[in-house]
């Protein structure tokens, strides 16, 4: 046994080296995937003022509002956020697709928009949300659209091995825009990033590419031209985003956005009951085969009502009202389905999450206290679902608004 001390001395040392190595290696790779954070001049949570005529729930504190979004957003980011294969890319997880003989996730570029403003809505309170904006937009920059480098492809399949580029969404993209100044209203843009450069960069090819150059609307992606009348004369009603493209205006100093969102505005307004998820705009009130107001188009309401209370647009909230006063008549106990006829009757039985969370968005501004308590209520109650995450990520921006947390370009 004495002559097996030395040996037995020397494998423990070794050990104890070897252990040493490994945990530096370890430390290096953690310090080469941490991101350089810059301070958030805006963290969650922030508590704008709203307008005296706006309601906020009042069952519950201030404290429980943003208890409630910081627990939906922990169910919300482990669930969704997915790490891409090439490190330093992220992507938010918007539903599985057959492709051939196999099952993929998916990404779209309306998906990369909405995890991104969500991060930059979280800054600060996320130590990691600047990182993981980085990240998404890294991924947006590894799958550009067909013909234009500036807007990603509406859709993408991050476990294949090759993605073919795809037109671009103009709602992805706006939001892709509108996130990035958000991001360099909360981290400024002196980082890896020059986040508000990229997105006058995106709102420049938006307007080239996006905007009818007669009727002055926007198209649905840049693959649509004349060549395709249907297309060419339709815009995708979830389009009419007043606030985002005040924004556009503002930042680039061009008021030809104001002139864009009035006639997306005007649009609506021709529509006597609920729009169609795509407006005919030689004939709004010709619904053609969109004779339906879908979930796909919930996220109209959340952009309505933040036109309404952030910018106080008298138009989007006369428009707002009518909307959400038909979809209340149909629905007086909050149980919203996925679909509508225009008259505003059900059309599916199939509850949906989207619909609920655009209402409730939508409720701060209709005079209705126990009405909006209730919708928080069903918020509350709604279970995250792992195969909605449409619905899901709707939820949690009607929550950051409905609790005070957004932030004012």
């Amino acid at each position: 046994m004495e002559k097996l001390f030395p040996f037995i001395l020397i494998f423990v040392f070794l050990v104890i080296i070897v252990g040493w190595l490994i945990r530096g290696v370890d430390k290096k790779r953690v310090s080469q995937l941490e991101t350089q954070n810059d301070p958030s001049q805006l963290p969650f949570p922030r508590h704008i003022s709203y307008p005296e005529h706006v309601l906020k729930p009042d069952n519950v504190s201030q404290e429980e509002l943003d208890a409630a979004v910081r627990r939906a957003y922990g169910e919300w980011l482990p669930m969704f956020m997915l790490a891409d294969y090439t490190p330093g890319r992220a992507f938010l997880r918007m539903g599985v697709d057959r492709r051939f003989l196999k099952y993929t996730v998916e990404a779209t570029s309306v998906g990369q928009g909405y995890a991104m403003l969500i991060s930059a809505l979280m800054g600060g309170d996320d130590l990691g949300a600047q990182g993981r904006f980085d990240r998404l937009l890294t991924f947006c920059d590894a799958h550009p659209s067909s013909g234009q480098p500036y807007f990603m492809s509406w859709q993408v399949h991050p476990d294949m091995t090759v993605n073919k580029p795809m037109p671009s969404n103009t709602q992805g993209d706006m939001l892709i825009a509108y996130a990035l100044l958000m991001a360099d209203k909360q981290w400024g843009s002196k980082g890896d990033y020059n986040y508000h450069s990229i997105a006058l960069k995106i709102i420049q090819a938006l307007k080239a590419e996006c905007v009818h150059p007669q009727q002055q609307h926007l198209l649905s992606g840049n693959d649509v031209n004349g060549q395709d009348p249907e297309r060419w004369l339709s815009t995708p009603a979830v389009n009419a985003a007043p606030l985002i493209l005040n924004s556009f205006g503002k930042v680039s100093y061009d008021a030809s956005w104001l002139v864009v969102k009035a006639t997306m505005l005007d649009l609506l307004e021709r529509v006597d009951d609920l729009p169609g998820t795509m407006i005919n705009t030689e004939n709004p009130q010709d619904a053609g085969t969109y004779n339906s107001f879908e979930a796909e188009a919930a996220p109209l309401l959340l952009h309505l009502a933040l036109a309404s209370i952030l910018s106080e647009d008298d138009k989007a909230q006369a428009l707002l009202l009518r909307m959400a006063g038909k979809l209340k008549a149909a629905s007086p106990t909050a149980d919203f389905v996925s679909a509508y006829n225009l008259d505003g009757t059900p059309q599916s039985k199939e509850s949906s999450l989207s619909m609920l969370s655009g209402m409730a968005a939508a409720a701060m501004l209709m005079d209705d206290q126990d009405w909006l308590n209730l919708l928080w209520d069903k918020l509350m109650s709604a279970k995250v679902d792992r195969m909605d995450p449409a619905g899901s990520t709707l939820r949690l921006m009607s929550l950051l608004l409905l609790s005070g947390n957004w932030l004012v370009i």
